[in-house]
């Protein structure tokens, strides 16, 4: 369902909402990154990536 909230895509980071603040922030390489605007992965295919190698 639509979120009543903005939302923000964030990637290496995490909000602290009690701070309003990012913190916590990813410090490395990422092998890939796939987005699919509007569109949500099957249950397999999710497995399939926690499952490889490189994991999730």
């Amino acid at each position: 369902h639509p979120s009543k909230f903005d939302t923000r895509l964030t990637l290496g980071a995490c909000w602290q909402g009690g701070d309003q603040e990012m913190s916590q922030y990813f410090r490395g390489e990422l092998a890939g990154l796939l987005i699919h605007p509007g569109k949500t992965e099957t249950r397999r295919v999710i497995s399939c990536l926690h499952n490889c190698n490189e994991s999730l």
